[in-house]
C-alpha cells in the first residue's frame, strides 16, 4: 500500500546462503543493497549488522510516501531493512517489536546520508 510501513517476513531460498533473500516481489526490477556495520554517517559500531535493500533505479518507481511522511525526503521505490544475528554474521534475525524504533533510526540516518 502506498505510503504505508509494512512488516514482512523474508526467507532465504532453499539451499542458498542465509543472507540471500527472496525479494523479487518487493523489487521486481532488481535491487541494490548495503550492509550496515556502523550507524550511517558515524563510526559507531552496531551491535548487529543490518542490510538496507532498495530498488535499483533501472525502471522509474513511484515516490515512496512512507519515506516522505516519516523522513521528509523524496525516495522512489521500496525499501527493506533486515537484521543479521549477532553471533552468526551471515544468519538473519527477526526484528522484535521493541527494536522497531531502533530500525527507524537506522533507516532515517541512511536516508538522510544518501539524500543529503
Amino acid at each position: 500500500m502506498s505510503g504505508s510501513v509494512e512488516f514482512v517476513w523474508l526467507a532465504p531460498e532453499a539451499k542458498k546462503p542465509a543472507d540471500q533473500l527472496v525479494v523479487h516481489d518487493l523489487f521486481p526490477n532488481g535491487a541494490l543493497s548495503t550492509r550496515l556495520t556502523a550507524f550511517p554517517g558515524m563510526e559507531v559500531r552496531l551491535l548487529n549488522d543490518w542490510r538496507v535493500i532498495v530498488s535499483n533505479g533501472s525502471v522509474a518507481s513511484p515516490v515512496n510516501h512512507a519515506i516522505m511522511r516519516y523522513f521528509g525526503k523524496v525516495w522512489h521505490g521500496n525499501v527493506a531493512l533486515v537484521k543479521y544475528s549477532r553471533g552468526a554474521r551471515m544468519k538473519l534475525n527477526n526484528v522484535p517489536c521493541n527494536e522497531v524504533e531502533y530500525a527507524h533510526l537506522l533507516l532515517a540516518l541512511y536516508v538522510s546520508l544518501i539524500l543529503c
